[in-house]
Formats: structure tokens, C-alpha cells, sequence
């Protein structure tokens, strides 16, 4: 709340009320320079009105004006903004506690004694360039005087004039309890109010027609608007369409989008599922259909699936079926040396591609197996304002959560420590396929990272559970980490390993636990195999 003048010398009110917009008030006329002047404001709630008096008199008055708490008050100042600023000296500043009608304001003009008393009084008898002094010895903040006017004029001032401070306000117990009873009445409103969902979206706001960004510079402009419509470049294929007089033509560009006649949309949304299934897709520049992408390796196949997806009306769950209940996808992955000489990448599909799982889906899959992971949907798992996320540790709190991985922050800075090593895209990048990479990190993440190991040591209490023989651990171990029953090899292998490992346990003189450490150590070393993390 600000109370000043324009460069004009005309007084001037700003009234803040929140994130709303201000209320000003100004004056009809300036005033004589270098003469005394005084200006009062009053506000009545119960009425909305604001009123502005200059010199007894009423100047200016605002309808339905809405506040908010505040706690700075600025007399003769307006921020550092240069187009308001003040230059004057302040003599005296009185507050009162209700608003003062049109004849107690005549009163405090003429030098008389209105009919209330102010509850906060300052009286100022030195002027310095920055500070002002008020009448109890407190600063006050920085004036911005007549004395003050070249440091002004070629700096700026920043700050209150004046700050309302507890230990100057007077008021009587009653207003106290006042206070205190509101204030706890709007706590418990407050609690009542049902937590809002938010989402990111489009303001609609009046549409216009813009120029054309030459070579994508917003600097670089063309002559003149482009009108709202359908891209030119496919007009021959699919009907143009028009945007009515005072539509943005979002709609639609959707409905032109998901049109059946659109040959694009439906092999995009193909070749992304199909993706999904086998690693890449058809088309494996799978966000580049162009002429710079690559050409489909099976172009028959994409249109045809293009094309059911149409007719199964867009259904993504019945494409998901269709793909994974085919040949091609429950085919195995053992190495064809013929297939693998006449098609060394495997684009022709001749045996299933193996390949990793998404960091994702390996998190969740520890945590899957051990039981431990929290299957409901949560919302976001993040809290924390934008300004608070730079303080984050990769280690936060946040991340030690057991929910699916889809509920963890993606925050730019501060990334999961598990998600940078096994290949997950800033999310400041648009990547079409992620890539794979075969690092020493991953290796040794899965073998020293805490979060793992505390998976292997819950899984190997639930293998102690289990009262079949070793054998019979082993497979159930197999079935629950691979999704097959373990090999005669493999139970030979775990099975001396069980064994060695008991030894040296018992050469030590271990505790009580052997048995649990012993399963651990087995169950982390199926888990840092290739098999445990690969899709085959």
C-alpha cells in the first residue's frame, strides 16, 4: 500500500490486494510545489470504498476495492519504479484503526483534534538521504525527500518510507482475542478445503494470426500473417480445414489430426507401440517419418497395422494384444547363424531381439520381487515449490519412496542417481528412442548400490520361509527373478556356491544370520546377471 505522488506532483494511491490487480487513485489535480499539503487515505470494508482527501478535502474515491493482510506501509514512495517516485519531505504520519469520516478528515486539516485517537504517531524532526528517523529512535526505512532528490534522480531508492512493526502498535486485549479467535477459524477453513489437482494449459485467449518465423528466428519475421489452418503440404491427401472467426483452432487441428484419412497419424502411433514391444520400430527414426528419417523395413506391415488401428477404433490395448500375441513376438532369441549372416542387425526380424529393460522398469522390478513394491497410484511424489528443487541431493527422501517409478520427479538438476546411469534422457530433450549403453556404472550400481542390496536382503528373508530343500530354493529363486525354472546347470552352480559360502562362514565364526547372508549373497548375484535386467 502506497501513498505518493506521480511526477506531476499529483497524489497519488496504490492499493495492493494480493495477486489481484492494483487499485490507483489519483488525484484531479497537482499541487503547488514547495508548499504543505496533507494527504489522507480511509478505507471502509464493509463498503469496499476507498477514499483519498487532499488538504480536508475529497479527491478521489474507489468502489468495490478488496485487500489482503499486509505489512509494509509506503508513504512518499512507490518501489524503485522511476515513474512515480516522490520528492517531498514526510513531516508527520498518523494511523488510525477505523475509517475516518469526511468531517474528522476536515478536522485533522484544520489543525484539530478528531474525535478518535491514532495508534500509531510518528513525527519526523530529521531528514537524511536514507534513513529516517522516527519519533521513538527506530529506523523507518529509506525516505524519499527533498533532500534525498539528486541520490534519487540518479540511483533510486528501494524500500519502505515506513515499516509497521509490532512493538510500535498499541491495541487493547479485546482486539487480541479478536485476532486470535479469526485467526483460528481460518486455520480450521483452511484445513477443510479438499487439496485441488493442477494441470499446465493453454490460456484461450483472443486468437490471432501470426507471421511466419523465418528460419525459426522469432526476430525474423515474414510480411505478412499466416492464417489459421491445416499445414499446405498436405492439403492433396487430407481436407483442409477452417477456423471460424473467433476460434483459436485448436479443436480443430486435433480433429484434422486424428482424422482416418490422415496417413501419419495412425503409422506414428503404430510404430511407437511397436517400439515399445521390440526396442524400435518399423521405422526406427521413429520421431522423423520424413525425408531425412529412415525408410520402414516392413512397409506392407506398417500399413496394414496403420490401418486395423483405424478400424479397431484407435484402440491402443487391442494393438498392444495384437503385437504381442503374434509369431514374430513370441519368437525366441537363440542365435540363427544363417539369419544373423544374410541380416547382421536383425531388421527382418528373424529371431527376437534381445534387449534391455528401461531404468524404470528395472527399479520397479527390484522392488517387484521383493514384494516391497506400492502398486496404487499416487500422483506426483513431489511437493517441493520450483525455487526449493535446486536444493535437492540425489538422495532425497523423495527417491526412497517404493512406488513405481512413474511417480518419482523428473527435475532437471537434480536427476535420480539410478536413471542417470541407465541411459533416461534429461527431460529437456526430446529423444525418439533412448539410447543403450553398456557401462562400468551400471555394472557397479548394481552391485554396491544400497537400494539393491537392501532388495537382496528382504528377498533372501522370504527364501528362508521357504522349507523345501535346496534345490527346490534355488528353482523358486529362478522362477522369481528369471520367470522360468532354474537348469540343472544353474542348481549345480548355486548349490556349490551355497555351500562355499557356508564354509567361509563358518571358518569365521559369523553370527546367527549366516543362513540370511549366505541367500543374500546368491540372490545378488542372479540379480547382477545380464537376465535379470535383459528382455529376451
Amino acid at each position: 500500500h502506497s501513498l505518493g505522488f506521480d511526477r506531476g506532483h499529483t497524489p497519488r494511491i496504490v492499493w495492493n490486494h494480493g495477486t489481484k490487480p492494483h487499485t490507483i487513485l489519483t488525484a484531479p489535480k497537482p499541487l503547488a510545489y514547495g508548499e504543505w499539503h496533507q494527504l489522507v487515505l480511509t478505507f471502509d470494508s464493509e463498503e469496499k470504498q476507498l477514499k483519498l482527501f487532499v488538504n480536508g478535502q475529497l479527491a478521489a474515491t474507489g468502489l468495490n476495492v478488496t485487500t489482503s493482510p499486509f505489512s509494509i506501509l509506503g508513504v512518499g514512495r512507490r518501489e524503485s519504479s522511476r515513474q512515480w517516485q516522490f520528492i517531498g519531505d514526510v513531516d508527520e504520519v498518523l494511523i488510525f484503526d477505523e475509517a475516518l469520516d469526511d468531517q474528522q478528515v476536515l478536522r485533522l486539516f484544520q489543525k484539530q483534534s478528531p474525535t478518535v485517537s491514532p495508534i500509531l504517531h510518528w513525527s519526523f524532526d530529521k531528514f537524511d538521504a536514507d534513513v529516517v528517523f522516527d519519533s521513538v529512535g527506530h529506523f523507518g526505512g529509506r525516505l524519499i525527500g527533498l533532500s534525498a532528490k539528486k541520490h534519487l534522480i540518479e540511483t533510486g531508492v528501494v524500500g519502505p518510507a515506513l515499516s509497521i512493526r509490532k512493538a510500535n502498535v498499541t491495541s487493547s486485549p479485546k482486539i487480541h482475542r479478536q485476532i486470535a479467535e479469526l485467526k483460528k477459524k481460518i486455520q480450521e477453513i483452511e484445513a477443510m478445503i479438499p487439496e485441488t489437482s493442477s494441470v499446465m494449459a493453454v490460456d484461450a485467449t483472443t486468437p490471432v494470426d501470426i507471421p511466419i518465423h523465418i528460419r525459426g528466428n522469432h526476430t525474423n519475421l515474414s510480411d505478412k500473417p499466416i492464417a489459421r489452418g491445416s499445414p499446405k503440404v498436405f492439403d492433396h491427401i487430407v481436407t483442409a480445414f477452417n477456423v471460424p472467426d473467433g476460434e483459436n483452432g485448436r479443436l480443430q487441428l486435433a480433429n484434422w489430426i486424428a482424422n482416418a484419412e490422415n496417413p501419419l497419424t495412425a503409422r506414428v502411433m503404430v510404430n511407437r507401440i511397436w517400439q515399445h514391444h521390440f526396442g524400435y520400430g518399423l521405422v526406427r527414426t521413429s520421431s522423423n517419418f520424413g525425408t531425412r528419417g529412415e525408410l520402414p523395413s516392413h512397409p506392407e506391415l506398417l500399413d496394414w497395422l496403420a490401418n486395423r488401428f483405424v478400424r479397431s477404433d484407435w484402440s491402443v490395448k487391442q494393438m498392444h494384444r495384437l503385437m504381442m500375441n503374434s509369431a514374430t513376438y513370441r519368437s525366441g532369441s537363440d542365435l540363427n547363424q544363417l539369419a544373423t549372416n544374410l541380416d547382421p542387425e536383425n531388421r527382418l526380424l528373424a529371431t527376437y531381439p534381445i534387449r534391455r529393460l528401461e531404468a524404470e522398469a528395472i527399479r520397479d522390478s527390484l522392488l517387484a520381487v521383493s514384494d516391497e513394491l506400492e502398486g496404487e497410484p499416487l500422483g506426483t511424489m513431489f511437493k517441493l515449490p520450483n525455487k526449493k528443487r535446486v536444493r535437492m541431493t540425489t538422495d532425497d527422501a523423495v527417491y526412497q519412496n517404493r512406488c513405481r517409478a512413474v511417480y518419482l520427479p523428473l527435475i532437471r538438476v537434480r536427476s535420480y542417481e539410478m536413471f542417470s546411469i541407465f541411459d533416461v534422457s534429461g527431460n529437456g530433450q526430446h529423444v525418439g528412442v533412448r539410447p543403450q549403453t553398456m557401462v562400468a556404472q551400471q555394472a557397479l550400481f548394481l552391485m554396491n548400490n544400497p537400494f539393491v542390496i537392501d532388495r537382496t536382503k528382504s528377498l533372501a528373508n522370504d527364501v528362508l520361509e521357504q522349507k523345501n530343500d535346496l534345490g527346490s530354493k534355488i528353482d523358486w529363486l529362478s522362477h522369481k527373478l528369471f520367470g522360468r525354472p532354474a537348469t540343472e546347470a544353474e542348481v549345480r552352480t548355486l548349490s556349490a556356491g551355497y555351500a562355499s559360502l557356508v564354509r567361509k562362514l563358518n571358518e569365521e565364526s559369523s553370527t546367527a544370520d549366516d543362513e540370511s547372508s549366505v541367500w543374500q549373497h546368491l540372490i545378488h548375484t542372479m540379480i547382477c546377471s545380464n537376465e535379470f535386467i535383459h528382455i529376451r
